[in-house]
């Protein structure tokens, strides 16, 4: 067989050339690609996916609010507007006519309030209540400093009577509302009475804590300045005491305007819980919703005036 015969086999190799095949031989086919290095015939690796896009916020009901208006104060409000109005649609129409005679409807409630501003009723009751409560307030705490100063200032006094004080202290004010609608009646007397006794005790403990709380070396030093025992109470026992006496005070309101309600629970012929205990007593449940809704604003805004009150005494001090 000659050289000529050879080249032109299918194969397309010389013996010795090493050649590619002839035109009319089949395509080469390109090698497959290699990784890293060259070696071994690795793949490449896999193209890494594309990236996705972030989640939406919001999600759930609000999913076309974004969260971040939630976070402002208008945000904050129109949702708790948004609550309420679902709570009250709730209140108003799912009860069947089985629950009306237990639960009145947030439309019959605030016709009676209506009704009571109209009258006169509401602004009577709510007035006994403020009355007793700011006169018991007032008493108590005005007895609760001085016998707190007087106490400090005697010490021997204080631990004396401190055996007696810690026993009425511990015992629960209210045990004695009957006593007190014994001796004073069901009028306001009773009710200023209770909650005298109970602002007093708070009070008086405060004022004892501040006391001994006074820089004894800073009374010493005045005293050996030539002070007398006036300019010492003046100067360094009551304004070091004031705190204390604020403390004191502002945890008094809430357990002033409590015991009001309870006396007034008990035996009374007058004020906001004299109104749901006599509702409740006759099965008049809107009555009784409507003066529970009075206490609830009343409570609300004793809580927003204290709230103001301590603002203002920290931002002072």
């Amino acid at each position: 067989m000659s050289e000529a015969n050879y080249s032109a086999s299918p194969r397309g190799r010389g013996l010795g050339g090493g050649g590619r095949g002839s035109a009319g031989g089949p395509a080469p086919q390109p090698p497959p690609p290699r990784g890293r290095g060259g070696g071994g015939g690795r793949l490449a690796p896999p193209a890494a996916p594309p990236p996705q896009p972030p989640p939406a916020r919001g999600g759930g009901v609000f999913i076309l609010v974004p969260a971040e208006f939630f976070a402002t104060r208008v945000g904050r409000t129109l949702a708790r507007l948004v609550l309420a109005l679902i709570l009250l649609a709730m209140w108003e129409y799912l009860p069947g006519a089985d629950l009306r005679f237990w639960m009145s409807g947030p439309v019959e409630i605030v016709a009676r309030l209506w009704s009571w501003l109209l009258d006169g009723s509401l602004w009577e009751n709510v007035g006994a209540t403020l009355s007793a409560m700011a006169l018991g307030y007032a008493i108590g705490t005005a007895t609760g400093i001085a016998l707190g100063l007087l106490f400090g200032l005697m010490p021997r006094l204080y631990r004396v009577l401190s055996p007696y004080i810690t026993a009425l202290y511990a015992m629960p004010k209210i045990a004695l509302a009957p006593l007190f609608v014994i001796v004073f009646g069901i009028g306001i007397q009773s009710k200023v009475a209770l909650v005298a006794i109970t602002v007093f005790f708070l009070v008086l403990n405060s004022t004892l804590d501040g006391v001994r709380n006074v820089d004894r070396d800073l009374t010493r030093a005045l005293a050996l300045m030539g002070a007398t025992r006036l300019e010492v109470i003046g100067k360094v026992l009551v304004p070091a005491t004031l705190p204390w006496i604020f403390t004191g005070m502002r945890i008094a309101v809430r357990y002033a305007f409590t015991n009001t309600l309870l006396a007034e629970l008990i035996a009374s012929n007058s004020g906001i819980g004299f109104m749901i205990e006599y509702y409740s007593g006759v099965f008049d449940s809107t009555g009784t919703y409507a003066a529970i809704l009075v206490l609830v604003i009343m409570s609300v805004g004793l809580t927003e005036v204290l709230t103001q009150i301590e603002a203002r005494m920290s931002h002072g001090r």
